[in-house]
């Protein structure tokens, strides 16, 4: 049976506000369509008003969930708590109780074998990245270079090496690889004009993919190129030249608003990656407030009336260039997290009309044809699908 989690679109999570399915998230059967919610309201944890599943365990059973307190959610001072949740039992348990240095941690990832977690710890514009037991016990401190903040680590297939970029004060972000002692660093990307952004491993670990954005021509990060690199930083090459990858959604409306960046996978196959393609000159309805007034990490206005475009789903061969569109649509359609199956038969993606709120959608590869699976809890949105078996 394959199933999807996601995320219950919260629009008050940027202020630190509870509403929508900020208590809950969903999973879908695919082969039924039938989506169940999981609330956590349920087991009487005071002062939480957002819960997000973080990481997946190959059981397809458990689940690392982050939850967040009252408070901007980007802000490093606001306490997040991390959990362990079984889908099977219904079991809820802390982790990470043996560490908490500060009051925002966020999960990572995990090591092969599942038995260690990576887990970032944001205070003062430091990010301090830990491998750690899932209880918190036997740390050891990643030492990032002295650059920046650093963040989105990958471990590679094998375990041995992290990637990760870095906010650098050289200007840009910067994309590094190294071992988890921080031998063999190698800057693969890095240029002050250039945000260098989101890598991940091919299969494997033969190869890196990321996205490019020229933030000094756009500040709103929304368009950027794809580029993949050895992880030695041999071989580096653009796979596309005219911007056209939407790395910053935005999606929804007032009420059932959301973004978050777009960053491709690799199919399992190791050949083809997924392309969000802006179509031309597309303007999504929500451009940048001039001068906003909160930091919100939003700092959007809504103007449905302006927005132009949209985008299709695409794969995008790493080695010839040649491009297969998966999903060609109509304007004011945008589809975006494209997030392919174990087997690569089948996209998760989600789908949002101009100002209207975001769906869950399965793609059927070889054929083309999609459907829609659940618009969320109480029909707020979806958001960051997840495989799970």
């Amino acid at each position: 049976m394959a199933r999807i989690l996601f995320n219950s679109v919260n629009p008050g999570s940027y202020r630190g506000e509870k509403g929508g399915g900020g208590s809950s998230f969903g999973v879908v059967d695919t082969n039924s369509a039938t989506t169940t919610f999981v609330d956590f309201d349920r087991f009487g944890i005071k002062g939480q008003v957002n819960w997000q599943p973080a990481l997946t365990f190959a059981d397809g059973q458990r689940i690392v969930v982050l939850s967040i307190e009252a408070g901007i959610c980007h802000v490093d001072s606001t306490q997040t708590n991390l959990w362990l949740y079984d889908m099977e039992t219904e079991d809820l348990q802390p982790l990470m109780v043996g560490y908490r240095p500060v009051p925002y941690a966020s999960a990572v990832g995990l090591l092969p074998g599942e038995g260690r977690i990576i887990t970032g710890h944001n205070q003062g514009g430091v990010n301090r990245h830990v491998v750690s037991d899932l209880d918190g016990g036997n740390v050891t401190e990643v030492p990032l270079p002295d650059d920046g903040f650093s963040y989105c680590l990958q471990p590679s297939p094998d375990g041995e090496r992290v990637v990760f970029h870095t906010s650098s004060r050289r200007g840009g972000y910067r994309i590094s690889v190294m071992g988890w002692d921080g031998s063999g660093l190698v800057e693969v990307a890095g240029d002050a004009a250039h945000l260098f952004f989101g890598p991940t491993w091919s299969p494997d670990g033969e190869w890196l993919c990321f996205a490019d954005c020229h933030h000094h021509d756009d500040a709103e990060h929304m368009r950027a190129d794809l580029c993949v690199v050895r992880p030695d930083g041999a071989d580096f090459r653009r796979l596309t030249d005219d911007r056209s990858h939407w790395l910053s959604p935005v999606y929804g409306g007032p009420e059932t608003k959301g973004s978050g960046s777009e960053i491709p996978h690799w199919m399992p196959d190791g050949r083809w990656v997924t392309w969000v393609r802006l179509k031309p000159d597309s303007v999504t309805p929500w451009p940048l407030q001039e001068n906003p007034t909160i930091d919100d990490h939003f700092n959007r206005d809504f103007r449905p009336e302006a927005a132009r475009g949209g985008t299709d789903l695409c794969l995008l061969d790493a080695f010839s260039g040649e491009i297969r569109v998966v999903s060609e649509n109509e304007p004011g359609v945008w589809d975006f997290r494209a997030t392919p199956s174990t087997d690569g038969r089948q996209i998760a993606f989600c789908r949002s009309l101009t100002g209207e709120r975001s769906e869950l959608w399965l793609l059927d590869v070889p054929s083309g044809e999609a459907r829609f699976l659940s618009a969320g809890y109480d029909e707020f949105g979806v958001d960051h699908p997840k495989w799970i078996g």
